[in-house]
């Protein structure tokens, strides 16, 4: 028996959501608890790597294709079959990549600035790690989240 199948559905819930928020506290801390950026670039690798198995490992069991492992209507197959050659066009699917691209983009860019003014302004108020108690409140936003998301799922 697996230990993600010895995990009752409250627990992986609360141990998946747990997870995400420490990750996310502690990717959004390492800026004032590191100074070299390649120690940096390595304390997020080395995060990530052991994020990624436990995330796994709590994560319930469901296809991410269907959103439902007991989703497997012929009417949703057909509709991703539907949307997939509405792509078939290449300027249509130029025109979509370019799309994404671009927004990916100006949200990576607001994200940043939003972070950076947040930043600015916990320093000035003599907060001496700012970076470290905006990940906490992010951290603590993203598990709770990730706890309310999982909880509407059956």
């Amino acid at each position: 028996m697996s230990q993600s199948a010895a995990l009752d559905p409250r627990s992986r819930r609360l141990a998946g959501a747990l997870t995400t928020g420490v990750v996310v506290a502690a990717w959004e801390a390492l800026p004032d608890l590191v100074s070299s950026r390649n120690r940096l670039i390595g304390a997020r690798a080395a995060l990530a790597a052991t994020a990624v198995p436990v995330l796994v490992a709590v994560a319930p069991s469901r296809s991410l294709a269907f959103g439902n492992a007991a989703d497997t209507s012929h009417d949703r197959h057909r509709e991703l079959a539907e949307s997939a050659s509405a792509l078939a066009d290449p300027k249509l699917a130029g025109l979509a990549a370019a799309g994404v691209v671009t927004v990916m983009v100006i949200q990576t860019l607001a994200e940043s600035r939003g972070k950076q003014a947040v930043v600015r302004r916990l320093r000035a108020s003599g907060v001496s790690r700012p970076r470290a108690l905006l990940g906490l409140g992010l951290g603590t936003l993203a598990a709770v989240a990730t706890y309310l998301d999982e909880t509407k799922r059956p």
